[in-house]
């Protein structure tokens, strides 16, 4: 059996080839010693198996170069020959080129056992480590001048070669996500179309301007969730006596209610605050949340406040402040007089 097995991917031959003339070339090996599929006389003899053949050299090699590609990570047999290395234990060499980045690699191996195939420093440490497991010796001048060349003679070949394009998992599941949001995206486009035209003809089948009007409120964007948003609220309001509503105000506001004899007489208060309504507080009055009726109409409020931040467009606004003179705010008094009183 060979002692190195070079696992590379096919269409990588001239780079592996060079690679392997760089070691025989330097290291005083010779090539007998390497087991490698494309090259002359180093891999698969005439008549032998291929699967059987690999597999028998892939059982006990005192070394593994792995040379990886953008066309070794796309093959499934190089992928699997680089499983079988780990799960015996080999001693390994990892070499990449500068086309693959460790993050195509970080799910395979980790990125401090990954040398760059260009990287001259690196190569020698590859060296050292060869000469190490197989007892070998080498001239540090012959090395230096032969590497030089190899890197030159990569750089040129990988310039040549054509790769397409890895994409990561994570690229790849991103792109997903991105195709997903644009085929919403365009079924939402193609929606508001058909809205469109739909429109377009109930506008032009309308009697008058009253009509004309009414059809255009009707397929106002978000109107309908309004207007049942704020008839709920009212619902609510409907159970409470007036002093209520203005605590609930000024808790919309983040603030207590204050005491007021020029808006309500004492009893007002007595009469809410013994109902279960409203408590005192530090500088006037709040919400009692222990009334089950109490949160509920906070509840309807808060909804209607989340659609107004959340989910209505500005056309919605846009003509309130039209038809009202007053601006779509839960914060302001007018509002809450036009549409829960």
């Amino acid at each position: 059996m060979s002692d190195i097995f070079v696992s590379h991917a096919a269409p990588d031959k001239v780079l592996v080839d060079k690679f392997v003339d760089l070691l025989i070339a330097t290291l005083n090996i010779t090539s007998d010693r390497f087991f490698c599929t494309s090259l002359e006389g180093l891999g698969i003899k005439p008549g032998e198996d291929f699967l059987s053949t690999i597999k028998s050299n892939i059982q006990s090699p005192k070394l593994v170069v792995f040379l990886i590609t953008p066309n070794y990570l796309r093959s499934q047999f190089c992928l699997c020959e680089m499983g079988a290395s780990w799960a015996m234990s080999h001693e390994v060499v990892i070499l990449k080129t500068s086309n693959v980045s460790l993050s195509d690699l970080s799910s395979i191996v980790s990125s401090n056992q990954i040398v760059d195939i260009q990287d001259f420093s690196l190569l020698g440490g590859v060296a050292d480590k060869i000469k190490s497991i197989l007892r070998l010796e080498f001239s540090t001048a012959r090395w230096t001048v032969k590497c030089k060349q190899f890197l030159k003679d990569v750089e040129k070949i990988l310039g040549e070669m054509e790769f397409d394009p890895i994409v990561s998992l994570d690229k790849y599941n991103a792109l997903l996500q991105e195709k997903d949001d644009f085929e919403k995206q365009l079924t939402e486009s193609y929606l508001k179309i058909d809205n469109l035209e739909g429109l377009v003809k109930r506008l032009e089948g309308a009697k008058d301007a009253e009509e004309v009007s009414r059809i255009k409120l009707e397929s106002l964007a978000g109107y309908e969730a309004f207007t049942t948003l704020c008839e709920s609220v009212k619902t609510c309001l409907k159970k409470f006596p007036r002093i209520v509503h203005d605590v609930l105000f000024y808790h919309f506001k983040g603030q207590e209610f204050p005491f007021r004899k020029d808006l309500y007489y004492p009893s007002d208060y007595e009469d809410a605050e013994d109902d279960g309504y409203i408590s005192s507080g530090n500088s006037g009055y709040e919400l009692n949340m222990d009334s089950p009726i109490v949160r509920r109409a906070v509840d309807a409020i808060h909804e209607l406040k989340t659609f107004l931040e959340d989910k209505a467009g500005h056309e919605l606004f846009d003509w309130y402040e039209e038809q009202y003179d007053h601006a779509l705010n839960l914060s302001i008094k007018p509002f809450w007089k036009e549409n829960f009183t």
